[in-house]
C-alpha cells in the first residue's frame, strides 16, 4: 500500500468523556502488534476479548487501495469495560518492531507483495521516529555543532540534577539533595528577594551589625523592656533633671520601703478613703479638720492629749508605779483612760515576775482580752501564695506570670530567690487585687525558684516550696522540609535530632509517613521497610513535636519522598 503523508502521523491523543469505550486510529498499521494504548501514562493490554478497564482490542480498517493489508486506513480502539474517568488522556502510537519479514532471490522473480510490505514498514517506521525525535529534546540546526550533548557516566549523575554549562553542555554538578534544600526554603528565598535592596544596606554597615552581635544578650534585654525605653524617650526632659538630683534619688531609693508604707498608711483628703484600706491607716480629714485611724472596720478619731489620762496600778497595797515595775509579786500595771467615759486597762507583765503571776495576768486591748498563759498570740494580717501561672519561664526572655494569694496590698515588694540563695527583682510588679498580682521576670540562670512577697508593713509570705523554674525550650537541630527520598518497597532510615536543657521525647502531631515507617520516641529516628504499594512517586507530609520534661514543646514541619522511578523528569537516581 501507499503511505500517505497526511495519515502517516502515528500518534493520536483524545480527551475522553465518562465511561468512553472507542477511539479511531486514523494512521496507517500492519498489525495489532504495532499498536500501543495508553490511559495518561498507563499502559493498557491489548486483548482480543477485552473485558477490563485496563484491556482493549483492535479493529483494523482495510484500504481500498491496497487490499493486500487489512490496516491500511486505520482503525478502532475498543476498551473492555467501563471506568474511564471524564478528561482522562487516551494515547494511541504506532510502535513498528524493527525486523525485515522476508528476503529476495538473488535470481528469479521478485514477490512484489512482500517487496511493497517491507517497503512500506520502513516508511512507517521512518515515520513512527520522526514523531519520537520531534518530540524529543534535541539541537537547533543552527546551533553549534561543537556543542557536546552526550550524558556523563552512570556513576557521574547518580543523584543529579542536569543543567547546562556555560558552553551549553551538559552539567550535572549539582546534587539533588541541595535542589530540594532550596525548595523547602523557597518563601523564604522569595522573602530575601524582595528586600534585596535592604540586604544590599545591611551589607554596608558589617561592621556595625557585628558590633551589635557583641552584645546581643544586651540587645535582646532592651527588647523585653522596650516599651518601658519608649516611655522613657517621652520623658527625657524629666530624666535629665532628675539625673541632676542623682543623690537625692539614691537617698530616696535606700529608703524606698519606708516611704511606700508612709505613702500607703498617711493620706490627707477631704473625707474619709474608702478603698485600699488597713488597719491602723492614718487620714487628716479637711472638711472636718479631724485626725483620724482606721480600726479594720471603721474610721475613728485620734483623741487629742488629755491631762487626765494616767497610769495607776490596780494593786492598791504595792505603792507607786516603780514599785510595781520591780516588785515580784506584782500583778501587773494598769493604764486607765477616763476623759472619754470609758475604762481600758492594760496589764503589763514584766521579766521577774513569777510564773504563778504571769499566768494570771492579762493584755486587755480595745475590750479583747488576750491571755497571758504562757503565750502571747498579736493578731497580723500577713500575704499568702496559693498559686502561680505559669510556672516555668524561659531563660533570658521576658515573661509574665500571675501570681494567686491573698492580703496583698498596694504595692508589695516581690523577690524571686535562687535555690542558691540568690535574690532577683521582677522588671514590674503591678496588685491587680488583693488576691492576684502580675509580675514580669527576665531570668538568665536556669534554677527553680522561691517567691517573697513582703507588704509595705513589713508582713511578709515566702512560699513553701520552689514554684518558678526557669528553662530552656527544646529545639530542632534539623531543618524543616523534606528529609530526604528513597525507593519504594526498600528500608528506609531518616534522622531528626534536636534537644533542650533537660531529656527531650519526640512525637507525631499531624500528616503520616510512608506506610511501614515509625517513629522511635527518643532517638528521633523514622525507619522501617516500605510497603511498596505506590504507584508514582509520592510526598508524604507530616508535623514532628519535640517536649521536654518541663513539658515545653516545639514543631517543625518534615517531609519524605518515595520514588517509583524516572517519571518524565530531567534528573537522575
Amino acid at each position: 500500500m501507499t503511505i500517505a503523508s497526511n495519515k502517516n502521523t502515528p500518534r493520536v491523543a483524545y480527551t475522553a468523556s465518562a465511561n468512553q469505550l472507542t477511539f479511531t486510529i486514523p494512521f496507517e498499521f500492519f498489525a495489532v502488534t504495532d499498536i500501543k494504548v495508553y490511559n495518561g501514562t498507563t499502559l493498557l493490554t491489548y486483548d482480543a476479548n477485552a473485558d477490563a478497564v485496563t484491556e482493549y482490542s483492535l479493529t483494523g480498517t482495510a484500504s481500498d487501495s491496497d487490499e493486500s493489508y487489512e490496516f491500511g486506513a486505520g482503525g478502532t480502539v475498543t476498551i473492555g469495560a467501563t471506568g474511564i474517568l471524564n478528561g482522562s488522556i487516551i494515547t494511541i502510537i504506532r510502535d513498528i518492531v524493527i525486523e525485515r519479514a522476508s528476503d529476495f532471490p538473488s535470481s528469479g522473480s521478485f514477490d512484489m507483495k512482500s517487496l511493497n510490505t517491507d517497503l512500506d514498514k520502513v516508511y512507517a517506521k521512518l515515520a513512527d521516529l520522526d514523531q519520537h525525535i520531534d518530540r524529543s529534546v534535541k539541537l537547533l540546526d543552527t546551533d553549534s555543532i561543537a556543542a557536546n550533548m552526550a550524558l556523563p557516566a552512570k556513576a557521574t549523575r547518580a543523584s543529579k540534577v542536569m543543567a547546562f554549562a556555560s558552553d551549553g553542555t551538559i552539567d550535572v554538578s549539582n546534587s539533588t539533595a541541595s535542589v530540594a534544600t532550596i525548595a523547602a526554603i523557597a518563601s523564604d528565598v522569595t522573602a530575601v528577594s524582595n528586600i534585596a535592596s535592604d540586604v544590599a544596606a545591611v551589607q554596608d554597615i558589617a561592621a556595625n551589625v557585628t558590633s551589635v552581635a557583641g552584645i546581643a544578650s544586651n540587645v535582646t534585654s532592651v527588647a523585653g523592656i522596650a516599651s518601658n525605653v519608649t516611655t522613657v524617650a517621652g520623658i527625657a526632659s524629666n530624666v535629665t533633671s532628675v539625673a541632676g538630683i542623682a543623690s537625692n534619688v539614691t537617698t530616696v531609693a535606700g529608703n524606698i520601703t519606708g516611704l511606700n508604707s508612709f505613702a500607703d498608711r498617711y493620706r490627707v483628703t477631704s473625707g474619709d478613703p474608702d478603698s485600699s484600706l488597713n488597719a491602723g491607716d492614718l487620714n487628716f480629714n479637711t472638711s472636718s479638720n479631724t485626725f483620724k485611724y482606721y480600726s479594720g472596720s471603721a474610721w475613728a478619731s485620734v483623741a487629742a492629749t488629755d491631762s487626765n489620762i494616767k497610769v495607776s496600778s490596780n494593786d492598791s497595797s504595792a505603792g507607786g508605779l516603780l514599785a510595781k515595775l520591780t516588785a515580784t509579786g506584782s500583778t501587773g500595771v494598769t493604764l486607765t483612760e477616763t476623759n472619754d467615759g470609758s475604762n481600758e486597762t492594760l496589764n503589763i507583765t514584766l521579766a521577774g515576775i513569777p510564773i504563778a503571776k504571769l499566768a494570771a495576768s492579762a493584755i486587755t486591748i480595745n475590750g479583747s482580752a488576750v491571755s497571758l498563759g504562757g503565750s502571747v498570740t498579736v493578731g497580723e494580717t500577713k500575704p499568702t501564695i496559693s498559686g502561680i501561672s505559669p510556672s516555668i519561664a524561659l531563660a533570658s526572655t521576658a515573661t509574665t506570670i500571675v501570681i494567686t494569694g491573698s492580703n496583698f496590698v498596694v504595692t508589695p515588694n516581690v523577690e524571686i530567690i535562687n535555690t542558691s540563695g540568690a535574690i532577683s527583682y521582677p522588671l514590674t510588679v503591678v496588685r491587680n487585687s488583693a488576691t492576684q498580682l502580675t509580675i514580669t521576670v527576665n531570668l538568665s540562670t536556669k534554677a527553680s525558684y522561691f517567691l517573697r512577697i513582703e507588704n509595705p508593713d513589713g508582713l511578709a509570705v515566702r512560699s513553701s516550696s520552689a514554684l518558678l523554674v526557669v528553662s530552656n525550650a527544646p529545639t530542632f537541630s534539623t531543618n524543616s522540609g523534606s528529609l530526604g527520598e528513597a525507593d519504594k518497597a526498600s528500608a528506609m532510615s531518616f534522622d531528626v535530632d534536636g534537644s533542650s536543657d533537660s531529656t527531650v521525647a519526640f512525637s507525631k502531631t499531624a500528616g503520616a509517613f510512608p506506610s511501614g515507617l515509625s517513629l522511635n520516641t527518643s532517638t528521633g529516628v523514622i525507619s522501617g521497610t516500605e510497603n511498596g504499594s505506590q504507584t508514582s512517586t509520592t510526598v508524604y507530609n507530616f508535623t514532628l513535636r519535640l517536649t521536654d520534661n518541663e513539658s515545653q514543646t516545639v514543631d517543625r514541619a518534615f517531609s519524605i519522598s518515595v520514588s517509583v522511578g524516572m517519571e518524565n523528569s530531567g534528573q537522575f537516581n
